[in-house]
């Protein structure tokens, strides 16, 4: 057996400090690009290791270097820190004193066991292959829109951007999953996360007044058929087995009760499991449902859409391996690793690292297992069962270390 199979044994030594980062940096929540406090706190907890770390990636992010002793690849891990702007609904003793903001989607949790993963292979790097590279990174929550782009820009593309990813050969992550309970962790073969682009329509007609629509071109009618229509897409121009959505969020137009509204506007999201249907299929139909009604209707319209985050893929090689890894654990880690064909659309940014790195992103089960309520992510009453930190910083070293001696021998399938 080497070292590392005695890592559970060490995990529980930090647990308590974890727990006190993970409620500190909770009760202190900061949405995207303003994690200044989150960031300090996280170099204090680093304090005193002989790193090297540099502050301010995308303003606030971390990225970090453990050099192994032997030679080997370079593994990047990494974990989220920002909130959402969501106003908290527990009432624990680390509730957010944020007014308005929360950690509604376990990003505290992240944190800290990635905190707790560099310090146990910070110990162990005499025996490590390769380098861990490791990166708190800000506002996966939210894109940037810039002076220079088009449209808004993602926090893992601006890290790509500053070179981050250079030297790197696999990337690593996790999520808390309220689906699963703690001591499961899940790895899905293939499509991990869906993908997700949005739209904004813009309808122009002609204004009149109420009494006589025969004078003006009325884009309120039009906006009552055009969502009817988009959802058409799903249902008619998509395999019924394909897990997809389309999903119309906002709706601006009009001025007054007895006026002909001349301009409305929506926005809305479309996501899939399948790049192609993402940035062709969707595209290039609604574009037709908008060719049709505007003939039909006499009106003008603008169709703005843009891809917001790819599919993210997890490498079926590296999946196999650890998922084989976390299985030989010892039983009393009380972890049971499983294949799971869930199907989330829920997006994630970093599919923007999967997209040019082979990685994997697992499932890490967080809620308490007597309890027969499960509480979703993004709600403001989310919480989770803190021993899954434990078993985060498990997953997270173990997976690691499997990644570091991976040795490739060609496309392996887990579903098989």
């Amino acid at each position: 057996m080497t070292e590392f199979s005695k890592l559970p044994h060490q995990i529980p030594t930090l647990l308590p400090e974890l727990i006190a980062l993970r409620r500190e940096i909770h009760r202190f929540p900061e949405l995207g690009y303003q994690e200044y406090a989150t960031a300090k706190r996280i170099l204090n907890a680093l304090q005193g290791l002989d790193l090297e770390l540099q502050p301010g990636i995308v303003d606030t992010g971390i990225v970090g270097v453990i050099e192994g002793n032997l030679p080997g690849p370079t593994v990047l891990l990494r974990a989220d820190m920002d909130a959402l702007p969501i106003q908290e609904s527990n009432d624990h003793s680390f509730v957010s004193q944020n007014p308005g903001v929360m950690h509604a989607c376990g990003h505290d949790g992240h944190t800290a066991i990635l905190v707790g993963a560099v310090k146990i292979l910070h110990a162990m790097r005499q025996n490590l292959p390769g380098r861990i590279k490791f990166l708190f990174q800000p506002a996966e929550e939210e894109a940037r829109q810039r002076p220079t782009d088009l449209q808004p820009v993602s926090a893992a593309s601006q890290v790509i951007e500053l070179g981050v990813l250079d030297g790197v050969d696999a990337v690593l992550g996790l999520h808390l999953w309220p689906d699963l309970p703690v001591g499961a962790i899940g790895i899905k073969p293939g499509a991990a996360m869906g993908g997700s682009s949005w739209f904004r329509i813009t309808l122009h007609g002609k204004s009149a007044h109420a009494a006589r629509p025969q004078q003006g071109l009325d884009t309120i009618t039009a906006v009552a058929n055009l969502i009817n229509m988009l959802q058409l897409v799903v249902t008619r121009s998509i395999d019924p087995g394909v897990p997809v959505l389309l999903n119309v969020g906002t709706l601006q137009g009009g001025y007054r009760r007895n006026v002909v509204a001349d301009r409305v506007e929506l926005t809305g999201t479309v996501r899939a499991l399948d790049q192609y249907l993402l940035d062709v299929v969707f595209k290039e139909r609604i574009n037709d449902v908008l060719e049709g009604l505007s003939l039909a209707l006499g009106i003008n319209h603008n169709l703005e859409y843009y891809s917001e985050v790819p599919v993210l893929m997890n490498d079926n090689r590296f999946g196999e391996a650890v998922y084989e890894r976390l299985n030989s654990l010892p039983s009393e880690t009380n972890v049971t690793t499983l294949i799971t064909n869930e199907n989330t659309l829920t997006g994630e940014d970093f599919a923007f690292y999967t997209q040019r790195r082979p990685g994997l992103f697992l499932y890490l089960g967080c809620t308490d297992p007597s309890t027969n309520t499960v509480i979703p992510l993004h709600n403001p009453k989310f919480n989770f069962d803190e021993n899954a930190i434990g078993i985060g910083v498990m997953a997270m070293v173990e997976a690691a270390v499997t990644l570091l001696t991976h040795k490739k021998k060609g496309p392996l399938d887990l579903a098989e």
